[in-house]
């Protein structure tokens, strides 16, 4: 599957060179045309029979829209063509293709009063060059739409769905298929995005490699191949494979600090230290025998015996302290990849001197907040943050030179060389306590294996806890299930990930004596 993220504009400039490679404008309209008439074919082969409305704006995408009602003509279908912009308006390669609907002798009709009649909607309003509040008349028209029963097919992407940041703007009718072209758009796969594209099929139009290399872009979306891992050297042992230090657990959010041990010792740590306040230490092995704990120094934050190595995660239960910052402090002056997390972001936000540590650090260091933390980390709200999750993930990682996973429906993965990446696993029974714990202490075990590459690491980490979840949710239902059966699902991810089939012991070949071998 194609992995790469484009915004609105990259997409505009492979079209063009696209066009300007010797593929006619109009060439890759009727293809995307075709491409939709296929996708209702396949998901609905007895589409034949339903009333199908093809709603048509009055640039590129109504073009691609007049197309499609056309192919549907030619494949024993009777469409109705609804023009939402007069047809004697339009320009260019979308003229064209209204010419030909007339030509094939198609009908243009005006906007109904209703679509509540129509079985099967397709929608080709609004591009990817949507950037404002949708307005009257569409506005009216897409709303009609989505309070419609009939499923929707979208052309391209959803009209209302903001290409580049995955927001609705204003009014978006829910698809139950997108078929988008040329290349992905990041908006599908983050924000709104995930909630209105239903399933999204993508074709490439036929632009070859040769092309599309003209337009570089610093975006993917996560598929397993780039993520596998190596298999584990017979001989391996727990030094191998690192060791993570988990500082947080005061009282009442020891369980936070626990869970990030217990998801870093299931991703494969060698070695699992809770660093706890000396009033909670002794809870962290009361049910996870296999940490091991340390007690922070009030002082000097984590004690120096734990040394250097490995990882550190701090943040998970916390709490914001003046012991809780000498922690922090601490763990931004070990020379190790660092993640943090929950109130070691709330205080990296509140203290300029913790800043100015990270900004001096050389190790890598992975921020990992939710759209609330994002906030405090710019200084703005919530709200904001998920109008432009992109935009405002790259500024966090501008700010604080640290690699930013920016958590929610579509998880960002930025880091400051300006790649990014967003993950297609997860889903909405995750959103309970508990779950970043458990994402915290898989990064830090992937960041304690592989600290020479945190985008990676980061990436490896973000995939694999949304694909235990998606097992947990197969398994157990849609929600309800606790963050540490995610946590527990995560040795069959790396499984996944490093295609085991179980160990064979090492044995030396066979002499065939038969064949004097």
């Amino acid at each position: 599957m194609e992995e790469r993220l484009y915004t609105a504009e990259e997409v505009r400039r492979l079209d063009q060179a696209a066009m300007n490679g010797g593929i006619p404008g109009l060439v890759l309209m009727e293809r995307a045309g075709e491409a939709v008439a296929a996708a209702i074919e396949a998901h609905w082969p007895d589409w034949r029979r339903f009333r199908v409305g093809v709603l048509a704006g009055g640039g590129n995408n109504g073009g691609d829209g007049y197309v499609v009602a056309r192919r549907l003509r030619e494949l024993g279908g009777a469409p109705e063509l609804i023009a939402a912009a007069d047809p004697g308006r339009l320009r260019g390669d979308a003229a064209h293709a209204a010419e030909r609907w007339r030509d094939a002798g198609g009908d243009v009709h005006s906007v109904p009063d209703t679509l509540a009649g129509y079985d099967l909607l397709v929608d080709a309003l609004l591009g990817t060059g949507l950037d404002r509040e949708v307005r009257s008349p569409y506005r009216e028209l897409i709303e009609e739409a989505a309070a419609c029963p009939a499923p929707v097919v979208a052309v391209d992407i959803p009209s209302g769905l903001n290409a580049d940041t995955g927001r609705v703007l204003g009014a978006a009718a829910p698809a139950e298929v997108t078929v988008t072209f040329v290349g992905l758009k990041r908006g599908l796969f983050t924000g709104d995005g995930p909630g209105i594209v239903g399933e999204v099929r993508y074709e490439g139009l036929g632009i070859p490699e040769a092309i599309r290399s003209e337009v570089p872009v610093n975006g993917r979306r996560l598929t397993v191949g780039p993520l596998r891992q190596e298999p584990r050297p017979a001989n391996a042992h727990k030094g191998h494979f690192g060791r993570v230090v988990v500082a947080g657990g005061a009282p009442g959010t020891t369980g936070a600090a626990v869970m990030a041990g217990w998801s870093a010792l299931r991703s494969g740590a060698g070695w699992v230290v809770c660093c706890l306040p000396p009033e909670t230490s002794p809870l962290a092995t009361a049910h996870r025998p296999e940490l091991m704990t340390a007690v922070w120094d009030p002082e000097a934050g984590l004690p120096a015996e734990l040394g250097g190595g490995g990882a550190v995660a701090v943040g998970p239960g916390l709490g914001r302290s003046d012991a809780a910052r000498r922690v922090l402090e601490a763990a931004l002056a070990r020379p190790v990849p660092l993640v943090i997390d929950a109130d070691g972001l709330s205080l990296l936000a509140e203290h300029d001197g913790l800043r100015d540590a990270l900004d001096r650090r050389g190790e890598p260091t992975v921020l990992t907040p939710h759209p609330g933390e994002a906030a405090r980390l710019l200084g703005c709200d919530s709200g904001s943050i998920q109008e432009d999750r992109f935009g405002s993930a790259r500024r966090i990682t501008e700010k604080y030179n640290a690699v930013c996973c920016l958590k929610g429906a579509g998880t960002i993965i930025q880091a400051p060389d300006g790649q990014y990446a967003v993950s297609p696993t997860g889903n909405p029974g995750m959103s309970m306590a508990g779950q970043g714990d458990i994402l915290t202490g898989v990064l830090a075990a992937q960041l304690a294996q592989n600290g020479g590459a945190p985008l990676l690491a980061t990436c490896r980490a973000v995939w694999a806890h949304g694909r235990a979840a998606d097992r947990v949710a197969q398994e157990r239902g849609p929600f309800g299930y606790a963050a540490t059966e995610c946590a527990d699902a995560l040795p069959g991810v790396w499984r996944e990930l490093t295609n085991y089939q179980g160990h064979e012991p090492n044995r030396p070949k066979r002499r065939d004596h038969a064949q004097g071998k």
